[in-house]
């Protein structure tokens, strides 16, 4: 079961990417388990810039290593990879 946290963050990379990108499917439909790429429709250039859009949102900033296909397969990996970040303090100064 997700914390409060867990799914405040969930929602927020879902608003994130409806808010930016012409999405396949509609916000109803969407499952956190999702593919980005093949159940959402968003290419690898487009995942790129849901990374910058995300890094804006949450005050966070991936490393090089961090940004490797498992880390933004789903939605919930993207927030668990958020989270962890956030966790660790990798906040930066804009």
């Amino acid at each position: 079961m997700k914390t409060n946290f867990e799914q405040q963050l969930l929602e927020r990379v879902v608003d994130v990417i409806y808010n930016n990108f012409a999405v396949s499917i509609s916000k109803q439909e969407v499952k956190y388990d999702m593919n980005l790429m093949d159940d959402l429709g968003l290419d690898s250039i487009k995942i790129l810039e849901l990374v910058v859009y995300l890094e804006e949102e949450f005050n966070v900033e991936f490393s090089d290593e961090e940004l490797v296909v498992d880390n933004l397969r789903t939605i919930e990996v993207v927030s668990n990879t958020i989270k962890s970040l956030l966790e660790r303090g990798d906040n930066v100064s804009r």
